[in-house]
């Protein structure tokens, strides 16, 4: 449904699905899953304190969420953060606090990233124009595109405490940096079956522990 300007709370029992055309600013989110669309050339998105069960999928060219909050331990949130009809934003800044994996299933633009206050954080394509930053309460994980033709690069980052496996394009660098310096990641006695897909995709790729870049 269309949204008129202002600022907003929003709340939904299930699913929550707005359009706007005029930028949306958010005092308070809850809901299951979420769907927000700015369909704005430029527009903006920012969300002060929000509250998903279990999926959020956010397009605007400019995002920014401040708090968003996970409170299932177990089940998994997921994320899809692009630009205006799915193309690539201008800049998304997303501060996630989850005990639980966050999936971060699509993520498209030109600067950014998303931190999480938790463990476990997996990005599944990030389109990335100039530059991206993805952490978990361990890691931080810092990537520039160098590319000379301007074309976005794509990274897939699986990260679990203070291991990484990430798959990035060449045009990308990385800067892995430790955020918990000589402390010990203890993985739980009993996985979650996403857990277990994250930890077993560990092997994959470029692997690194926390004390190295």
């Amino acid at each position: 449904m269309g949204v008129a300007t202002g600022t907003w709370t929003l709340s939904a029992g299930d699913d929550l699905n707005l359009v706007s055309g005029a930028n949306m600013n958010v005092a308070s989110l809850a809901a299951e899953d979420a769907n927000l669309n700015v369909a704005l050339a430029g527009g903006s998105l920012k969300i002060a304190s929000a509250s998903i069960a279990d999926s959020l999928n956010a397009q605007a060219d400019n995002i920014a969420i401040a708090s968003l909050s996970h409170a299932d331990p177990v089940n998994p949130l997921k994320l899809s953060l692009t630009g205006n009809d799915r193309r690539m934003a201008q800049s998304i800044n997303v501060a996630v606090t989850a005990a639980a994996p966050v999936l971060v299933e699509k993520y498209s633009s030109q600067t950014g990233g998303v931190s999480l206050t938790g463990d476990w954080l997996y990005v599944d394509r990030a389109s990335i124009g100039q530059s991206a930053t993805f952490s978990n309460s361990w890691l931080s994980v810092a990537l520039a595109n160098t590319g000379a033709r301007g074309h976005d690069a794509d990274a897939t980052l699986d990260m679990v405490g203070n291991l990484l496996s990430s798959h990035v394009d060449h045009d990308l660098t990385s800067t892995v940096t430790q955020l918990q310096p000589g402390q010990t990641f203890t993985l739980p006695s009993k996985l979650t079956p996403v857990q277990e897909r994250m930890v077993d995709g560990l092997h994959l790729g470029d692997r690194h522990d926390g004390g190295r870049h």
